[in-house]
């Protein structure tokens, strides 16, 4: 039996009217589907650095600043629509142009301390088509001996210090976003300290330099919004999963009567065991393609965005291996989902897709339009068999994307029946494979 739930899972009763929607640029960055993650700091060039050896060595061991435009080939040629460079990571060394503290590019000898790795990168994201994301986590910074976002995590957090990297979070941050034009995505990873608490005030930076830009577990008064974290980097995203969360970066699976639209990223590395840096001289075996395209089902199939990193190698580059495995990768799931059997649309607690003679089937993919708000909260889909139609599969979110795969069937058409939603359903897209 159909039904117009105005009360799904106990919640006080909503209108269509009033569900959380995406901002214009979280829709845009659930377009992009697909990530590429560049992870690179300065225990992969030196892997017994120290704070105190640190500056007088070169943070790269190749003798001429890396080709960025080569990390980029590996986007375009996985389906990655966007990618994050790490910029800042743990140890503090700032692989940008900035004088907040002395440890970085514009102190190195590399380069006669002009060499400026984020505008490379963002130079090459432009040439090759792929929107530009930055990696600058605060919360942890070797240099500055701060952990948790706290300086001198537990001896005391002196508030002079605290106060004093809290201006150097702003000066960075101000310079990422004010030198490099618009950004898509700022992945802060951490969460960041609120200013009661002795955090920087990042949220009038961001109205002033990037008002646009997604953020991942950034401030809560970010005014392109906000993306979360999956809570685990094994490759799944849980079922049910919702676009919705009842507290700011909340992990996980969400809530499905969450005041608070954040869609879920899903990260791994390229590399097995959990592995985002490179490590000279040792083995760095890699995800099979099998695990892979698991993953994406896992993920993508499951109405969140997947970033997959790929790390740069002491000589700036991403080795042949891992090029190797991510575009074998782009090219299977261009081969399983470039060419559906049939597709349609429809608004309605039915919609069908009818494909005039019998073929077999054992994919398909349902899409919300998700600006309109996550509606569906139970739903099945049915195929038309010889004389009957039958259950294929059944859940209860869609959200931006779904995938269901099962053994071949053949049916002359299947359909989408919304058992609960609030409101009247809006299918963006039904789609049925035939996956060999």
């Amino acid at each position: 039996m159909l039904q117009v739930c105005n009360a799904a899972y106990g919640a006080p009763a909503v209108s269509a009217a009033q569900l959380p929607r995406p901002s214009a640029s979280q829709l845009a960055w659930e377009n992009a589907a697909v990530g590429l993650f560049l992870h690179y700091d300065l225990q992969v060039a030196h892997p017994h650095w120290t704070v105190a050896n640190a500056r007088t060595r070169d943070p790269f061991l190749c003798r001429r600043p890396p080709n960025t435009d080569q990390w980029l080939r590996v986007a375009k040629a996985m389906g990655a629509k966007y990618a994050v460079y790490v910029c800042k990571h743990d140890s503090g060394y700032m692989f940008f142009q900035c004088h907040a503290y002395p440890f970085g590019l514009s102190y190195s000898k590399w380069g006669g301390g002009k060499v400026d790795m984020v505008r490379r990168f963002v130079d090459s994201c432009h040439k090759f088509g792929i929107k530009p994301g930055l990696y600058c986590s605060l919360a942890t910074n070797r240099f500055w001996h701060v952990t948790g976002n706290y300086v001198r995590s537990g001896k005391g957090r002196p508030a002079a210090l605290q106060a004093a990297y809290a201006r150097i979070c702003e000066q960075m941050e101000t310079r990422l976003w004010s030198h490099y034009g618009p950004l898509f995505y700022c992945w802060f990873d951490g969460g960041e300290l609120s200013v009661k608490q002795g955090g920087p005030d990042l949220t009038p930076l961001l109205q002033k330099f990037q008002p646009k830009m997604v953020g991942f577990q950034g401030p809560v008064g970010m005014p392109g919004g906000l993306t979360r974290w999956i809570g685990n980097e094994a490759g799944y995203a849980p079922n049910p999963c919702w676009e919705t969360v009842s507290q700011p970066s909340q992990p996980g699976g969400g809530d499905a009567n969450g005041k608070l639209w954040q869609p879920a990223e899903v990260d791994i590395s390229v590399l097995a065991g959990d592995q985002w840096f490179w490590r000279p001289g040792r083995a760095n075996p890699m995800l099979t393609l099998r695990q892979l395209v698991n993953i994406y089902y896992d993920s993508v199939g499951h109405g969140c965005n997947l970033i997959v990193n790929a790390p740069i190698d002491p000589h700036g580059r991403i080795a042949k291996t891992v090029r190797d495995r991510l575009a074998e990768f782009g090219r299977e799931i261009r081969r399983r989902f470039s060419k559906p059997l049939g597709q349609t649309s429809g608004t309605g607690h039915t919609v069908v897709l009818a494909f005039g003679h019998a073929v077999a089937i054992n994919n398909i993919m349902i899409m919300e339009a998700i600006a309109h708000g996550q509606r569906v909260r139970q739903y099945q889909v049915q195929g038309r068999t010889a004389d009957r139609w039958v259950t294929i599969c059944r859940g209860q979110s869609i959200g931006h994307e779904w995938l269901w795969r099962f053994k071949p069937i053949k049916v002359t058409a299947v359909r989408l029946v919304v058992l609960k939603s609030i409101g009247k359903p809006m299918i963006r897209r039904l789609a049925a494979y035939d996956v060999k």
